[in-house]
């Protein structure tokens, strides 16, 4: 969790105006992408488009900045990675993004070590839903193995 001068800070961001300002924002709140689940998706839509291509700033624009800086403040701290204990891997795929948790065991609970999504190809997004989960499912246990040094990982698939 932030401290209340890191709350403060993160409250003041204004309203990006630009592509260029959206692009800062999200760079800016990168350290966080891996503990808020899709963290950057609705708000890239907004830096798409060139220089002569109007800024577009939506209501749904708006409604995710808020979000994200909501989520910015309230992210619970994950867990670190303990190459001694079993990792296990939630995936599913939405309206062609890959998301998913990894977790390891704490009591009788699984405590999240990362969130973790990303856009699949455009190949991949033409696939039947079932090929989809699985293409989503290779993609998640890329980003894991950064995590999990090729420990052994447990996938559990879910189909939306």
């Amino acid at each position: 969790m932030l401290g209340a001068e890191r709350k403060e800070v993160v409250c003041a961001i204004p309203t990006p105006s630009t592509r260029r300002q959206v692009r800062e924002f999200l760079g800016s709140a990168g350290y966080c992408r891996q503990w808020i689940p899709n963290y950057a998706k609705p708000l890239y839509q907004a830096t798409r488009g060139g220089r002569e291509d109007p800024f577009e700033w939506t209501e749904e624009c708006q409604q995710a900045f808020k979000a994200l800086k909501e989520a910015l403040m309230s992210s619970p701290a994950l867990g670190l990675p303990d190459l001694e204990k079993p990792f296990t891997l939630f995936a599913a795929e939405r309206e062609g993004t890959a998301v998913g948790v990894l977790t390891q065991p704490l009591g009788s609970w699984q405590r999240p070590i990362a969130y973790l999504s990303k856009q699949l190809d455009t190949v991949a997004r033409g696939l039947p839903p079932c090929l989809r989960a699985v293409a989503a499912s290779v993609d998640l246990i890329k980003e894991a193995n950064k995590l999990t040094l090729g420990q052994p990982l447990t996938v559990k698939i879910f189909m939306m």
